[in-house]
């Protein structure tokens, strides 16, 4: 009877593993979960405005915001540049 034990070093690399694992896997899910959040608060406050910002268009697509900005700079989006910020027309992410 050998059974080797776990060290708690070992199950603390295999927890943290565990973790990493769940975060990763469950990121998509979080960055919809406050997408909807956006949403829901913008709805109760009547704030549906016409455009978004870079970093709204990112977590409602689920990409990141380089992402988006290359959308921009390859003309996928129109846009206004209210002083060095990107806004984009709502309606050509949503609809």
């Amino acid at each position: 009877m050998n059974e080797e034990t776990p060290t708690e070093d070992s199950l603390t690399a295999l927890q943290k593993e565990i973790v990493q694992a769940v975060q990763h896997a469950t990121a998509p899910m979080e960055r919809a979960i406050e997408h909807l959040r956006q949403e829901i608060l913008a709805l109760r406050q009547g704030d549906k405005s016409e455009w978004m910002t870079v970093k709204e268009v990112a977590a409602y697509l689920g990409v990141g915001t380089a992402t988006v900005r290359r959308r921009v700079k390859d003309g996928q989006y129109e846009t206004r540049r209210p002083g060095k910020s990107i806004m984009i027309r709502r309606a050509d992410v949503v609809g």
